[in-house]
């Protein structure tokens, strides 16, 4: 590889996990020259963040010369929805999934000519019934943050990889992106078409629930017992 051009660097296994595989091993290199590159580079996470699917699947369903394993998911539903991205997560200009803390991000740019590094800064907040509340992040199970990096979550807000904080007091803004279906449990919920105002990153045009997974938080509380929110239809 270092004849081809490619840096090295050692790796230690055990991040990995117990494994008895001895190798050898068969590594795939996958070159773009921008100077000669005439498609584009682009991200999926394929029909919805709540599943996920093999690589060699979605390449197919993109229709993609091309496909490399990307970012970090969610495997294990005691952590959120499998396939929900563990991080910042960005798609055609949409926000996915909030950052984890400070953590950097790879940036790539969809005609193959640049790529960066930086730290992004995310927030939100969302228009209910009752008044304007801060949003925790985009379509994820409430009370779940995979990778910690939050805020007022156990058992830290540090970011911490592989490891998933609670928070039992969370607002998540849905849409279809995330599925069918809002994830089942405990909270208030509401629902609104026009969708309900939030900000943080655009959204298209599309039916949008907010879900709160504790109603025992005050605002919930407050937009429980008011007549504008007893009206709103639930979330799926």
């Amino acid at each position: 590889m270092r004849a081809a051009g490619f840096a090295g660097r050692t790796w230690y296994a055990g991040w990995d996990g117990s494994s008895d595989a001895a190798g050898h091993w068969r590594i795939n290199v996958l070159t773009i020259d921008p100077r000669t590159f005439r498609g584009e580079i682009g991200g999926t996470y394929g029909p919805t963040l709540e599943t996920r699917e093999r690589t060699t699947w979605l390449a197919a369903h993109e229709n993609a010369t091309a496909a490399v394993n990307a970012g970090f998911f969610v495997f294990d539903p005691a952590a959120g929805a499998e396939g929900d991205p563990a991080g910042a997560g960005v798609y055609d200009g949409e926000l996915v999934s909030e950052t984890i803390g400070s953590r950097p991000v790879l940036v790539l740019d969809a005609h193959a000519e640049r790529t960066d590094i930086t730290r992004p800064v995310w927030e939100g907040s969302v228009r209910l019934p009752s008044g304007t509340a801060t949003l925790d992040g985009p379509d994820r199970v409430p009370g779940l943050i995979r990778n910690c990096g939050g805020l007022g979550d156990a058992a830290t807000d540090l970011p911490l990889h592989d490891v998933t904080c609670v928070d039992g007091g969370e607002l998540v803004a849905f849409d279809a992106e995330f599925g069918a279906r809002t994830p089942a449990g405990p909270g208030a919920r509401w629902s609104s078409t026009p969708p309900i105002a939030w900000s943080g990153s655009p959204r298209p045009a599309a039916r949008r629930c907010a879900r709160e997974s504790d109603r025992s938080r005050p605002r919930a509380t407050a937009c429980a017992s008011s007549t504008a929110c007893a009206s709103a239809r639930p979330c799926p």
